[in-house]
């Protein structure tokens, strides 16, 4: 059960957000080392409290959380597995965790309930990207009136195969698919419900795993 409540300083929206990327956790090998890092380049400030038993870090930034650090677990001993692990809110954790699998994604956590928070999964898309499934019991963070300095923008699908990426993506959360034009590289944005999401584009490296990518 966490210790300290992430919705601390959060503006809540008066309804579900689904198809926001709405958290972000740090896998990491060493969160110690990466504390520094962050709060030197963005003034983030750490809350050290617990998440299902384990120790986890909450990131605040303007005396709200945003975000926050775990230690991940390798895949390859001798291999680094540090990444960034987005969560985007849905409507049904379970159903979508199921139609992510239905279409050839893979479920690695199945749902699960955390306390004071809500129900969550991880999953990889039917390309291998990453992702976590959320839906909040209190919310979603609502959508600020302009950026702010220091927090998550927007997040970045890159995969293989941006058509197909973007097909079932529009098909799990309802999605409008616009298609930007740049040439052999189009960019293709997820919107919902009047507000731009998210993007997807090829991914650009040929040995890099596909990614949602947070900045």
């Amino acid at each position: 059960t966490p210790t300290v409540s992430p919705t601390e300083g959060m503006a809540i929206s008066k309804t579900p957000l689904v198809g926001k990327f709405v958290w972000r956790d740090l896998m990491t090998d060493d969160p110690a080392l990466v504390k520094p890092f962050y709060a030197a380049l963005f003034g983030w400030e750490f809350v050290e409290t617990k998440s299902l038993g384990r120790p986890y870090t909450l990131i605040r930034s303007g005396g709200q959380f945003i975000g926050g650090i775990a230690k991940g677990q390798r895949r390859v001993v001798h291999e680094s597995n540090a990444q960034w692990l987005s969560f985007l809110s849905v409507a049904d954790v379970d159903r979508a965790a199921q139609a992510t699998a239905a279409a050839g994604g893979a479920v690695l956590v199945a749902p699960f309930d955390v306390a004071k928070v809500g129900r969550a999964a991880v999953v990889t898309d039917p390309q291998g990207a990453p992702l976590g499934l959320l839906r909040a019991t209190f919310g979603d963070p609502a959508d600020p009136p302009a950026p702010v300095l220091h927090r998550f923008l927007w997040t970045e699908g890159l995969v293989r195969e941006p058509v197909a990426a973007a097909k079932f993506y529009a098909d799990l959360i309802g999605y409008e698919v616009l298609v930007h034009d740049q040439g052999d590289k189009p960019f293709r944005v997820l919107k919902l419900l009047g507000r731009e999401r998210a993007g997807i584009m090829r991914m650009p490296f040929k040995d890099v795993q596909p990614i949602w990518l947070p900045s």
